[in-house]
């Protein structure tokens, strides 16, 4: 089976993985896959159904990203149907009936708690970020992230890959165009998608000091 760790890498985008693709599949077959499978051949696998299922049953009682792990595991046999190590994907089927028990969990746990901020919780927030930055206790760097993250909506990632030419400082418009990676490389934003924001009149001054500065 350990073979297959790198086959299946974005099989079906047919494009060549970023190396954080590479790093994430490979933890994902490292931590899991192997952990489960490693010992057993492709053929007792997909002769075996029922300890597939029962062990991705089982994973997905504690993992919450289940769906990634059928996902690879799915593709591993797909692979080995293409190479004609088996003659056809039996657990494709199968694999199918595995819920996600722990995300849901997760999910109503979440609910429950009230995790999400209330109105007032996020304006005494925002009072709170303004007031350690007018005392000097944010700097500068931090606080325009902050204040620019917070009305993009977009993701850190995204934030941390503009540049000074995604910004029109006469009309007031950012674009999104791309992202970093956590190795610091940049990338495509998800989706592929260029999206161009209007972001408020004060916000456009703070991006003017802050590019002075």
């Amino acid at each position: 089976m350990k073979q297959f760790g790198w086959i299946c890498i974005s099989r079906r985008s047919r494009q060549i993985p970023t190396a954080t693709t590479i790093s994430n599949t490979k933890d994902v077959f490292r931590l899991h896959i192997l952990s489960m499978f490693g010992e057993c051949s492709i053929k007792f696998l997909n002769d075996n159904k029922d300890f597939v299922l029962r062990a991705l049953m089982k994973k997905s009682q504690t993992y919450a990203n289940i769906k990634i792990i059928k996902s690879y595991v799915n593709q591993i046999f797909d692979i080995a149907e293409l190479l004609e190590y088996i003659e056809y994907n039996r657990i494709e089927k199968v694999i199918r009936y595995v819920g996600d028990p722990k995300k849901q969990q997760l999910k109503a746990e979440r609910q429950l708690n009230g995790e999400a901020l209330t109105a007032e919780e996020l304006i005494a927030w925002l009072d709170a970020a303004n007031e350690d930055y007018s005392k000097g206790l944010l700097i500068m760097k931090d606080y325009v992230l902050l204040m620019l993250t917070l009305n993009l909506g977009d993701r850190k990632s995204e934030s941390y890959a503009l540049q000074w030419k995604h910004i029109d400082f006469e009309n007031g418009y950012v674009s999104l165009i791309q992202s970093k990676d956590k190795f610091g490389n940049l990338k495509s934003t998800k989706g592929r998608k260029a999206t161009k924001f209007k972001i408020p009149t004060f916000l456009i001054e703070l991006l003017k000091e802050w590019k002075q500065k």
